[in-house]
């Protein structure tokens, strides 16, 4: 269950958000904005994340904002597996560049770890406990993937338009297509919402689409807050909805949802598998009959 072996994608739902190049006045977050999401496995309540921001705030001579990142087993899974997990990253407030990343893991009953990531110019540090750190090369603007989500919140987004962003993921740096595919109306506990399906895929990097994919439903106005994440993995679809806000500027997220979670029942997809998919599948099913005979 450690989240260092889940490719990037999947850790699109340990998060999700972002703000754009000019200062805080322009971002479409403020400080002491919370998201809480509720992520289902197969229709079960398995894990409860929670993001938050602060800042701007002053660190090492710089204004930086912080996202903090919370996530934390529920149900079944906690008792066969609990899971404490917890981010934080600190984003340049004029460029919203990543200037540190540190990620906490208590997961299971033993395995404990705590990575950090500091970012200069054209190299990332990557430090863990009781080892020395170890530099890697990456271009300017490189972004820790809690802060690459807040920056594809901070785009000017429309259906149509592509953007592309560096993320350094498991100790590489890995360049990631952002594409919004389509306007959509979407159901939610606070009723049906306009939204964006926004897509991440990795480029010159087909093993690891193969592996996870991600698309991220975010209101269609100013905020762009994620109302809802689904990701595809080898173990099934993850999704997470939008349970929970607080400190937003407006709209009607900033309201107490309209339904009570008990009663309301989520889809628990929406994005069906490609043609790719189904032959990807059907050759491993084939490949299984010809390995038997």
């Amino acid at each position: 269950m450690s989240t260092s072996a889940r490719p990037l994608p999947c850790l699109l739902l340990l998060a999700a958000l972002l703000p754009p190049p000019a200062g805080a006045a322009s971002t479409p977050f403020g400080a002491g904005e919370r998201l809480t999401y509720q992520i289902r496995w197969l229709g079960i309540h398995v894990l409860t994340t929670r993001l938050e921001v602060e800042g701007p705030v002053e660190w090492e001579g710089a204004r930086v904002f912080r996202y903090r990142l919370r996530l934390n087993s529920a149900g079944l899974l906690h008792r066969l597996y609990p899971v404490r997990d917890s981010a934080v990253s600190l984003a340049d407030a004029e460029t919203l560049a990543s200037r540190r990343a540190d990620i906490r893991q208590r997961e299971g009953f033993r395995y404990r770890s705590h990575k950090w990531l500091v970012f200069g110019d054209g190299h990332v540090l990557y430090g863990r406990e009781d080892r020395e750190p170890v530099r890697h090369e990456a271009p300017a603007g490189v972004l820790d993937a809690l802060t690459a989500l807040y920056k594809i919140r901070a785009e000017a987004l429309r259906p149509g338009v592509e953007t592309e962003i560096a993320v350094f993921d498991r100790r590489r740096t890995r360049r990631v297509r952002v594409r919004v595919a389509q306007a959509e109306r979407l159901d939610s506990l606070w009723g049906p919402i306009q939204t964006l399906r926004i897509e991440p895929e990795f480029i010159q990097d087909d093993s690891l689409n193969r592996k996870g994919r991600a698309w991220i439903w975010v209101t269609a106005d100013e905020a762009r807050i994620p109302l809802r994440i689904e990701s595809k993995t080898f173990v099934g679809s993850l999704v997470a909805h939008l349970v929970e806000t607080g400190g937003l500027r407006g709209g009607p997220l900033a309201s107490p949802p309209a339904r009570e979670l008990s009663a309301w029942r989520p889809a628990t997809r929406i994005v069906r598998e490609n043609e790719d998919d189904i032959t990807e599948k059907l050759e491993q099913l084939l490949n299984k009959k010809t390995k038997s005979n």
